[in-house]
């Protein structure tokens, strides 16, 4: 009596996970496909692919706003972002092939999907980079509030907002009002002071990724 108890507990378990998830599978302009597990507590699990390929992420991913968006694809790998809360996104780069990871971003601003870039928030206030590009001053450090990077070689190039310090203690990034990709270089602007000219056009110094 007790075994058959625990048997109903579990299939009324199951029946109601099941009623709870929802699957959601899009189709990409190139025709590859995003497939989205709804889960409970705004958890879900992603597969994607084409006819030649199947993946599916090894973990539940957190999703504040019913879902990751599309938002490009190259040869390489599909993009997606979601939203974690307030001031908080992230980027998803989903590899087309068997064996690579996928790769996580938090807080994108812009992609070049031809040469496999992204800009992205430099994680916190008070860190630093060596000379690279953009960050280099006088002493040879700069904080930092942009990072782009090229995901298939994983360099990086560090890109500072001055006076971001005074609208966020913690986050520069979160002055940033704009980045783009033009061409080999990145243009970006911010909230700064009315002393600091809050824009900037920084060549890139990136290879092309092919």
């Amino acid at each position: 009596m007790i075994i058959m108890k625990r048997l109903l507990c579990l299939t009324f378990l199951f029946v109601c996970s099941a009623l709870h998830a929802q699957v959601v599978r899009k189709t990409t302009p190139a025709g590859n496909f995003i497939e989205y597990n709804f889960l409970e507590n705004e958890r879900y699990t992603v597969k994607w692919g084409n006819q030649d390929l199947v993946r599916s992420s090894p973990d539940t991913l957190y999703s504040r706003y019913n879902g990751a968006k599309f938002k490009w694809e190259n040869k390489d790998a599909i993009a997606i972002e979601d939203g974690c809360g307030s001031d908080c996104w992230y980027a998803l780069l989903l590899p087309l092939d068997k064996t690579s990871p996928i790769m996580e971003y938090d807080h994108p601003f812009a992609y070049d999907a031809d040469r496999s870039l992204i800009a992205y928030g430099a994680p916190s206030y008070g860190g630093t980079h060596p000379l690279d590009i953009a960050s280099y001053d006088s002493s040879g450090w700069q904080d930092t509030a942009i990072v782009v990077e090229n995901f298939k070689t994983h360099m990086k190039r560090y890109f500072v907002a001055e006076d971001c310090h005074q609208t966020s203690l913690v986050c520069p990034f979160m002055c940033i009002d704009s980045v783009e990709f033009r061409g080999d270089s990145l243009y970006y602007r911010w909230s700064g002071s009315k002393d600091v000219d809050s824009r900037r056009t920084v060549w890139l110094g990136f290879d092309k990724a092919h």
